[in-house]
């Protein structure tokens, strides 16, 4: 696996925003990248026993993003290494420069006319109620010759499921409106919410220990950045409850893809634990975690929705 050192990297005059750590703008092989530095942690919480100084987000960025090149879906090109002795990932910038990142958020405050949720009031930006982001995907002028918006949210709903990532809002992922007027569906981005990032090894060796309490972290009480009557929503329920067209075709196509890809997974899990990026009872975890959601949901999901 590619591992570089960013430290004599060039600066970029980008600036970036977003909760989720530091982020620096360089120059890598002339290209632009956003460092993005793992959060720092409370020093004891219910996930971090042992007062783990900072999260594995550089990790679940980088995993999570291959996990979504190997299925065929665009997402961002992601690259593990080190700055200022501390273990970043290097996402490459896909917006060039007079692009413009136009994130479903700000689609969302633009309709016109506008939508009303199921109490009649104006829908904002930033409200996940699921039928609400639907019902704009849907009748969104903008978005009415994007079919491939529809498609992605639904990828995005199925593969974040796999890497346990609940927080796809609606700020983590948009359009990209070009220089010269061209508007594209941006790459996938922001995986770094994934793969339990904060949680330390005593937590992850008590939930391997047993079975109830894996098989709960795996899919039963899991939640995604959606909610169904206001509450957050298990996207394995949203996907078992789905009978949207173009929900079942991804669903159709994505499940034999995922199943597929697990062994390369699994070997990219040992390939990190092998440079020593995790440890081996993280790399059990992950590698159980995924083969949970594989047989405990997604199969079991493709036999009743397509009885094959």
């Amino acid at each position: 696996m590619k591992f570089v050192d960013f430290n004599n990297c060039d600066m970029y005059n980008r600036a970036y925003d977003g909760a989720s750590g530091a982020k620096l703008s360089i120059l890598y092989q002339n290209k632009p990248y956003m460092l993005k530095f793992p959060k720092i942690l409370k020093q004891r919480s219910p996930m971090n026993h042992m007062g783990k100084s900072r999260s594995d987000s550089s990790i679940s960025e980088y995993l999570g993003s291959h996990v979504y090149a190997s299925l065929g879906i665009k997402v961002h090109q992601t690259i593990l290494g080190l700055h200022s002795r501390r273990l970043v990932v290097a996402c490459e910038d896909f917006c060039r420069h007079g692009d413009v990142l136009q994130e479903f958020t700000k689609l969302k405050t633009t309709m016109e006319p506008q939508c009303l949720d199921h109490k009649g009031n104006v829908i904002d930006g930033l409200g996940t109620e699921l039928d609400e982001v639907l019902q704009v995907i849907s009748e969104h002028p903008r978005l009415q010759d994007k079919p491939e918006i529809k498609e992605r949210f639904w990828d995005m709903m199925i593969v974040d499921a796999l890497i346990g990532n609940g927080n796809r809002n609606n700020d983590n992922w948009g359009v990209i409106l070009r220089y010269n007027g061209a508007e594209e569906l941006a790459p996938v981005y922001s995986n770094g919410d994934s793969f339990h990032h904060q949680w330390d090894d005593e937590q992850m060796q008590r939930v391997l220990a047993d079975g109830n309490c894996l098989r709960a972290q795996a899919y039963q009480e899991v939640t995604c950045a959606y909610l169904q009557n206001g509450r957050a929503a298990n996207p394995f329920d949203i996907l078992e409850q789905a009978n949207d067209e173009i929900c079942l075709k991804e669903l159709h196509t994505l499940i034999p893809k995922i199943i597929q890809v697990q062994p390369l997974f699994n070997q990219m899990v040992n390939d990190l634990c092998s440079n020593d990026l995790v440890t081996p009872i993280k790399a059990d975890f992950l590698k159980a975690l995924v083969d949970l959601r594989i047989t405990g949901k997604f199969i079991p999901l493709f036999r009743d929705k397509f009885h094959e």
